[in-house]
């Protein structure tokens, strides 16, 4: 409840989530060289908070079919269709227009693994076409080529377009956030866009995996990443009230690198060191009069990460599972970086079943990841946790 910019009530609430969902999944093998896979998925949500309330239900249809086109070439294709139905509580601090929706996504895609050179050369070329409501027709291509001179190297490059279609929120939301400013608290009173566009990319590729002897590998990956028509808050003259309308403002570049190591210490057991690297540079266009989301956005992403998993197989059937993680900050989360472990412990006692004891972010009693960006809600922590599970095959 704002009354004036620096004036504001803070509302305890506690948020209740309830659904289930039920996923059914066909398989049917015609030989060693095709199949087909079909899948049905089914699910119910409902999300009730003094912020939002929504009720959704969602259904999702896949079909796969995979197949050899004589010796060199490997097809894979397939048909999707999903659509999401919800209704939406008014009279919240976020809400959508129209309150009620249905949306509808239509998507094939297509994939041919083409073996140029058996054992040397692969080349996979492939695309996916989707159809939604809000922007129509939208073309993903992506190709790849893959070289292997002996048993031990392999290089890879590949070059890709994707899109994000826009969202419910990036179209018909309406909500108010509290911003600084150099005069003073302001509020943005932030709506969609019915004629947001789709966020694209144009991703670039390499890498090289290494097998210097038999008990170890090392893999090693560079991307370069080209964004466009990123979403962005186009600011209007007004203070303390800033109207402000999503857009597609916004455009840069991404690069980094990620490397990972498997050692086989012994028989038993195996070490998987793993680093990345992430660098962001986000731009405005200069008919954007978004002043405030780059700033926000290049420090809501780790540049660094870090983690050392170690699997055991014991004997008597028992396996222990540990990792250790570091994650680099987020500085204009205000989220400072960690260091957390995870560990799990398994007996089977026959092919069928497993019992397990597992054990997260062991290290701390809670610590924080992430910050609410969109909606300013009370910041949660992960805390420390502990759960068993019990697995049955049949």
């Amino acid at each position: 409840d704002l009354t004036s910019p620096t004036l504001t009530r803070q509302v305890p609430d506690k948020m209740s989530v309830i659904g289930g969902n039920v996923l059914g999944r066909w398989t049917h093998t015609f030989s060693d060289t095709s199949d087909v896979k079909l899948q049905l998925y089914y699910d119910r949500t409902e999300r009730g908070a003094f912020v939002f309330g929504e009720r959704r239900d969602t259904v999702d249809f896949d079909a796969q079919h995979s197949f050899a086109l004589g010796e060199r070439n490997a097809v894979t294709w397939g048909l999707g269709y999903r659509l999401s139905s919800d209704q939406t509580d008014k009279n919240k601090p976020v809400t959508f227009t129209p309150a009620n929706d249905t949306l509808n996504l239509f998507s094939t895609f297509a994939q041919d693994d083409v073996t140029v050179m058996p054992d040397r050369l692969k080349v996979t070329l492939g695309t996916k076409v989707e159809h939604n409501d809000f922007t129509g027709w939208e073309l993903e291509p992506g190709g790849r080529i893959a070289f292997t001179p002996d048993e031990r190297n392999t290089l890879w490059v590949s070059v890709s377009r994707s899109v994000r279609t826009p969202a419910r929120a990036d179209e018909g939301v309406h909500l108010d956030q509290i911003k600084p400013t150099p005069f003073g608290p302001a509020v943005l009173g932030i709506s969609g866009n019915p004629d947001f566009e789709s966020e694209k990319l144009m991703a670039y590729e390499a890498g090289y995996r290494v097998h210097p002897c038999d008990k170890a590998s090392f893999d090693l990956a560079a991307f370069y990443n080209m964004y466009s028509d990123l979403r962005s808050l186009e600011l209007q003259p007004g203070f303390p009230l800033i109207p402000a309308t999503i857009g597609n403002g916004l455009y840069g570049n991404t690069y980094g690198i990620e490397a990972t190591v498997t050692l086989e210490v012994q028989p038993w057991w195996r070490l998987t060191p793993t680093y990345s690297l992430l660098k962001e540079e986000l731009h405005a266009r200069r008919s954007s009069t978004d002043t405030i989301s780059v700033a926000q956005q290049e420090g809501q992403d780790p540049q660094q990460q870090f983690s050392l998993r170690s699997a055991m197989d014991l004997p008597h059937n028992i396996s222990l599972d540990a990792t250790l993680r570091y994650v680099d900050a987020l500085p204009s989360l205000q989220v400072p970086s960690y260091v957390t472990a995870d560990a799990r412990v398994a007996w089977r006692p026959n092919k069928r079943l497993e019992f397990a004891l597992v054990g997260q972010n062991l290290f701390e009693p809670r610590h924080a990841e992430f910050r609410p960006t969109f909606v300013q809600t009370e910041p949660s922590d992960v805390p420390r946790s502990f759960y068993v599970k019990v697995t049955w095959h049949f």
